[in-house]
């Protein structure tokens, strides 16, 4: 991928990660100031963030806490800041849980509840029903995890096994009015569905659960099963909740708005696909790919240069062994669907953590299903396996902006600045021993443009017993460009060079050879190549390739 490709969508994320600031979100969204005491309770990954930012903007006493994940904290002044784990929950999860219904104990009318939440409050807050215990809540959350069921249906079953889902923490704190300041990170900005709504209630019930399990095939042990066929989530009708507010004030639209508005300033048109995509990850990219694909090649619906944007919640399916979250594997299936195009896309979660790994999501242009096959790794075994995370690290396209203090969900970018396939460029290869190779290209290169069409690899003999086999990218060597066109491999050295071409991409007419003046082609020659293309081409290569290394 091009450093100023790389740049630009980095600078998309960082304008959508601006855009759901606490600090700016909160403008315009304070409740009216009580009589009695402000109490703040709040959790999820940009709760500390919320709070302090509250803190700034409120100018008068709080008190309260809040639970974020391990990692998140930042400084506050009043407000107590708690950690816990995520994305299955722990005991200090449940520590916090109790911690902030007593915060909300003992309230009266008089008093103001502001309720801080944000994206991944689900596990943050975990409250097991009684007779059960955190393990059977941690075996629960798992389990959803790995169903590849979307949001809505997961919540709907947390909030039937919960203490504290579904509105329950704002009946705690009633008689105290409490106002509800959300950042989504759901499809649709249901407030009721982000981090299953502690003091939201909603009208999904029972039977909306149940509907759940059994269509997405979630195998629950029978007493988690009954519990939740017996009990009642709180009707949003309870009086309880009457003198209560509820604002979203930050999301995925208002996000996308602003990277959007980012790329046209920079010449680049933006069409924003939705900010409520759902469904399974590596579907969705097929989806996302066949779209590139179209206004790369045909120009349409949407016509070069321009940036797809989306945003929403993928779910994946685990089947295999290996790491990786949502985003990472959204992009290795988009790496196989844009093999040979101009493309480069950018998925990330915009909390800065994608899954379990450290890093938010990824980089993938139309060579890294390419580049991967170079280092040995077949990208759609790793896809198999669910090892995005592997595929992105052996390419050294992880994104990892750490923590960014907020969550409006996924983000997803992918530019296509031109018409056509990925140009090739001639490259000086560094190896680790100092020494320089000249990847020998012109013969080749000038084969395959006469023939019209690029091979998967081309395998070239040894220049110098150097050691090691090197992969060299013809498009965009091992993946890095660098102004000098070097590549440091970290490698002793070089045994062989490998050219490594997208797979059977014809080229655009403008990036055919001329003929010499005067040539014609035979027309028996023409007609042997139409009746045997592979085994004459074949041979060709052989020779070209032989002649590129000074053995022909």
């Amino acid at each position: 991928m091009q450093d100023s490709d790389r740049a630009f969508l980095s600078r998309l994320f960082a304008a959508a990660i601006a855009a759901a600031d606490p600090a700016t979100a909160l403008v315009g969204h304070l409740p009216a100031r009580p009589k009695g005491r402000t109490v703040v309770i709040g959790a999820g990954k940009g709760a500390a963030q919320l709070a302090a930012a509250f803190e700034n903007a409120w100018g008068h006493p709080v008190e309260g806490v809040v639970v974020t994940r391990y990692g998140y904290g930042c400084a506050t002044r009043a407000v107590k800041v708690l950690e816990a784990a995520h994305p299955v929950p722990d005991a200090a999860g449940l520590a916090a849980t109790r911690a902030l219904f007593a915060a909300v104990s003992g309230l009266t009318e008089d008093d103001l509840v502001v309720a801080l939440v944000t994206g991944g409050g689900s596990a943050l807050l975990p409250c097991p029903p009684d007779g059960f215990t955190l393990a059977d809540e941690q075996a629960l959350n798992a389990t959803l995890l790995a169903s590849g069921a979307p949001i809505s249906a997961m919540n709907a079953i947390r909030k039937h096994f919960s203490g504290v889902k579904g509105g329950r923490l704002a009946q705690a704190a009633h008689p105290a009015r409490v106002a509800t300041l959300i950042v989504s990170d759901v499809p649709g900005d249901d407030p009721a569905q982000v981090a299953s709504g502690p003091t939201v209630a909603d009208a999904t019930g029972r039977q909306a659960a149940l509907a759940a399990i059994r269509d997405y095939g979630i195998d629950l042990p029978a007493p988690v099963r009954a519990h939740i066929a017996r009990t009642p989530a709180p009707d949003p009708q309870d009086p309880a909740f009457a003198a209560n507010t509820v604002s979203v004030i930050a999301s995925a639209a208002c996000s996308l708005d602003a990277a959007a508005r980012v790329a046209k300033a920079e010449g680049v048109a933006a069409a924003i696909l939705s900010d409520a995509i759902e469904g399974e990850a590596r579907e969705v990219a097929k989806v996302h790919a066949a779209i590139a694909r179209e206004v790369a090649t045909r120009t349409r619906p949407f016509a070069p240069p321009v940036v797809l944007l989306s945003g929403g919640e993928t779910t994946v399916t685990l089947k295999g062994q290996g790491k990786g979250g949502r985003n990472s594997e959204f992009l290795l299936a988009l790496a196989l669907g844009i093999e040979g195009l101009d493309i480069a896309a950018l998925a990330a979660d915009t909390d800065g953590i994608d899954g379990s790994e450290n890093n938010a999501g990824a980089f993938a242009d139309g060579m890294s299903a390419t580049r991967l096959r170079a280092f040995g790794h077949d990208p759609a075994a790793l896809l198999a396996d669910n090892d995005a995370f592997t595929a992105f690290a052996a390419l050294g396209d992880l994104f990892t902006p750490g923590p960014t203090g907020t969550n409006v969900n996924d983000f997803r970018a992918i530019l296509i600045r031109q018409e056509g396939h990925a140009q090739a460029r001639r490259r000086r290869v560094r190896v680790a021993d100092g020494s320089d190779l000249k990847a020998p290209l012109d013969p080749v290169e000038r084969f395959h443009r006469r023939q019209n069409l690029r091979h998967r690899a081309v395998g070239l003999a040894p220049r110098a017993d150097c050691g090691d086999k090197l992969a060299v990218n013809a498009f965009d060597p091992v993946g890095r460009d660098r102004a000098a066109g070097e590549v440091d491999l970290g490698v002793a050295a070089v045994k062989q060079i490998i050219l490594v071409f997208p797979t059977r991409q014809k080229l655009p007419e403008r990036e055919r050879l001329p003929r010499a003046p005067g040539a014609k082609q035979r027309p028996q020659a023409a007609a042997h190549r139409r009746a045997a293309p592979t085994a004459r081409r074949s041979g060709r290569a052989r020779r070209a390739a032989a002649m590129a290394c000074g053995h022909g």
